[in-house]
C-alpha cells in the first residue's frame, strides 16, 4: 500500500511540474531572437521583455500576449508569419518551429517566470533602498544612536534605565560576544 501511495505522489508531482523550463528553454530563445530589440535597455515599439510585468504590459500597439492562449497571442503570430513587413525578428535568423512551439507552450502555461529574474541591468541592485532611521531625541546626554533607540524602548515599556555595567559584567559580556566563551579565571582576577 505504501508503495502505491509513493508512486501516486510521484505521478502527481510529475503532472504538476511545468512542461517548459523557463531558465533552460525560454531564456535562451528570448536572448537569441529578441535581445537586439526588446531586452536590457532596448525597447523598440515600446515593447520590453525584461520582466514578466513588462512582457504582459504589451507594446505601444497594445496587448502582445494572451495568457493561456499561445496560439492566439500576437507574439506567436509575429514570429511565425511569412509576411516580411511584420515578421519578427526583422533581421537575422527566424525563430525555428520547434522553438515557436516552446514559446506557445510557455504562454499556454501562463508564463511561469523565475522570481526576481530580469533581463535588465547586469549589475546588482538592492531589492529595497536603505531606509533612514529617525532617532528619538537624546535623553540625559546619551547621544549614541544605540542609546537613543534603547532609551525610547525603555521609556515606552516603562522600564528603568539600567546603570553602567561593572567591570566584571563588562568583561564577561565582551568575552561571550567576541569569543563565545567565559573569561578565564586569570582575566577575571585582574
Amino acid at each position: 500500500m505504501i508503495r502505491l501511495i509513493t508512486r501516486f505522489s510521484f505521478l502527481l508531482l510529475a503532472a504538476n511540474a511545468s512542461a517548459v523550463d523557463f531558465a533552460h528553454d525560454v531564456v535562451p530563445i528570448l536572448k537569441t531572437y529578441c535581445a537586439d530589440c526588446h531586452l536590457a535597455d532596448k525597447k523598440k515599439g515600446g515593447f520590453s521583455m525584461n520582466t514578466r510585468a513588462d512582457l504582459l504590459a504589451g507594446s505601444e500597439n497594445g496587448e502582445v500576449l494572451k495568457l493561456g492562449d499561445g496560439a492566439g497571442s500576437y507574439l506567436i503570430e509575429l514570429i511565425s508569419t511569412d509576411d516580411t513587413d511584420i515578421q519578427m525578428p526583422p533581421k537575422g535568423d527566424l525563430v525555428p518551429p520547434e522553438k515557436i512551439a516552446i514559446l506557445k507552450a510557455w504562454i499556454d502555461e501562463k508564463l511561469p517566470w523565475e522570481p526576481g529574474f530580469s533581463f535588465g541591468k547586469a549589475g546588482w541592485e538592492p531589492p529595497l533602498k536603505p531606509r533612514t532611521v529617525e532617532l528619538p531625541p537624546a535623553k540625559d546626554g546619551r547621544e549614541n544612536p544605540i542609546d537613543r533607540l534603547l532609551d525610547a524602548y525603555l521609556t515606552e515599556k516603562k522600564i528603568e534605565t539600567p546603570g553602567p555595567a561593572s567591570d566584571e559584567v563588562f568583561l564577561r559580556r565582551a568575552f561571550l560576544d567576541l569569543l563565545g566563551i567565559l573569561p578565564p579565571e586569570k582575566e577575571r582576577a585582574d
